[in-house]
């Protein structure tokens, strides 16, 4: 196996991991994202696996890691395993917050969310689990 393989199977290993058992807060998240490869670079090197330089193995690890991770999360949140999967929304808002975000910091969120609403329905999926309701009544049958 070369050293993207064992970037692949540690994403998905984490993506699962961080799906069924969430961190509690931003601090954990961000050391299983970062001490987790270190360590699986660090036990490569300790069973003979090189193919260069220790930091260039890192970087390619690191970076490869990142990419299968991020393509892991982005195809879990598109997929029918998603909760959310059958509301109508925007791709790009199914995969991130970051437009829900954009528009609120400019005040314009209630506006976009109007148009979502014309464009898509009484029912919008905004986020990777969020959900807006045009009538509070559609929130009966949606439950």
């Amino acid at each position: 196996m070369n050293i993207s393989s064992y970037a692949l199977s540690l994403a998905v290993a984490t993506h699962l991991g961080m799906h069924f058992r969430e961190p509690q807060t931003a601090i954990q998240g961000a050391l299983v994202i970062t001490l987790l490869p270190l360590a699986v670079v660090i036990a490569l090197y300790e069973v003979g696996y090189s193919s260069g330089s220790f930091s260039g193995d890192c970087l390619w690890f690191y970076a490869s890691y990142l990419c299968m991770l991020s393509l892991s999360v982005i195809s879990y949140r598109l997929s029918p395993l998603h909760p959310l999967h059958d509301i109508p929304g925007p791709t790009f808002s199914k995969i991130t917050k970051l437009l829900s975000i954009w528009q609120a910091y400019t005040g314009k969120y209630y506006l976009e969310l109007h148009g979502l609403h014309e464009k898509y329905g009484p029912i919008v999926r905004t986020g990777k689990f969020d959900v807006g309701v045009f009538h509070l009544w559609f929130a009966d049958d949606w439950h």
